[in-house]
């Protein structure tokens, strides 16, 4: 919802290539899980997301205040995280779902309650996912990057590739989610790859070939006329 806001193309441009450079700030964590490396080499966690957790609690000398600081800053930093994610959830809900189908003459005052409810309904949905699938984080990333991927191919026709159509991003983003699906939950990936690579490939074939019949028919059209 950020990367989207942008009041131009020129500053969605600027963003989408500045962007990247946040991935500076999680060299921190780099640090953290290379610690945990060392610090539980005899005796490997069950679960990696742990780390900080275990060594601020169990390696590092610190007082209890110093633990509940520097704990609370973690917790601060999932929860707003967390709210954005739910939020942004929300607004897609209601504006590209609800929006679209059961709610196109819906006031704006109806549509905030709505997002507020979904925002509230999602929450306790993932909350509830989260309990029953207790997977690590990283597990948890991955499977959501491997559907988040799919839209870019869309993404790069908005920016830069105005001859890709709709239906063909569309179809091709559907296949892919499929394809990540099948691999991620029934299948195994073939070759150890993760999933969303594989869903990714499907993706781009897809749309290269729609592309591709697409430009036939068109070509066709016009030699007729």
């Amino acid at each position: 919802m950020k990367f989207y806001s942008a009041d131009s193309g020129r500053s969605l441009r600027r963003v989408s290539v500045l962007y990247p450079l946040y991935a500076y700030l999680l060299v921190p964590l780099l640090f953290i899980g290379f610690a945990g490396i060392l610090a539980f080499a005899d005796s490997p966690l069950e679960r990696p997301d742990t780390v900080l957790l275990k060594l601020v609690m169990e390696v590092a000398d610190f007082s209890p205040w110093i633990i509940g600081l520097m704990l609370s800053g973690a917790l601060a930093a999932a929860m707003s995280t967390g709210a954005n994610l739910a939020h942004t959830a929300g607004v897609v809900l209601v504006r590209d779902i609800f929006g679209a189908t059961c709610m196109r003459r819906a006031s704006d005052e109806t549509a905030v309650k709505v997002t507020r409810w979904s925002v509230v309904g999602l929450s306790l949905l993932a909350y509830g996912i989260a309990l029953l699938n207790p997977s690590s984080l990283v597990m948890l990333l991955l499977g959501a990057y491997g559907l988040i991927v799919q839209l870019m191919p869309m993404a790069l026709g908005a920016l830069f590739f105005r001859q890709l159509k709709r239906h063909s991003v569309m179809a091709g983003a559907a296949i892919g989610s499929l394809l990540f699906l099948l691999f991620q939950f029934a299948v195994d990936s073939p070759l150890g790859w993760h999933a969303g690579v594989w869903g990714l490939l499907a993706n781009v074939a897809v749309v290269a070939l729609l592309q591709m019949a697409l430009a036939k028919k068109s070509a066709a059209r016009e030699a007729a006329a």
